[in-house]
């Protein structure tokens, strides 16, 4: 069924996320990403809406890091009901296993990294 919806286009600007810069974090801390909701606008003509963003942005941040830096990424579930509750993620999230040394190619088990809780 055709929608009636008619929006313009290229009316609104490419939404540039924000970029956290692991290189400038003190050594061996991580970054912590939280999911969270998020109050926006998906085009000019329509109003704000809630949709789960990273960090407070939807795209989620640019994480920048330099080469052969080894970053740790907690991943953490701030969606939830008024009551605190954490809600369920519609995804897995993965560990990819660190190659053994910078600069050599990874060699591990793709299929078990990619899997979930691999």
């Amino acid at each position: 069924m055709p929608s009636n919806l008619i929006l313009k286009k290229f009316v609104d600007r490419l939404p540039i996320p924000p970029v956290l810069r692991a290189s400038r974090r003190p050594s061996g801390r991580g970054l912590e990403i939280r999911a969270d909701v998020v109050r926006t606008r998906l085009h000019a003509e329509l109003p704000e809406t809630e949709i789960w963003g990273w960090e407070g942005s939807c795209p989620g941040p640019t994480i920048e890091v330099e080469r052969d830096q080894a970053l740790e990424i907690d991943w953490v579930n701030s969606l939830g009901d008024r009551k605190g509750a954490p809600a369920a993620l519609p995804y897995d999230v993965v560990r990819v296993p660190q190659r053994p040394e910078p600069g050599l190619p990874f060699n591990g088990d793709r299929t078990e990294a990619v899997s979930p809780g691999g």
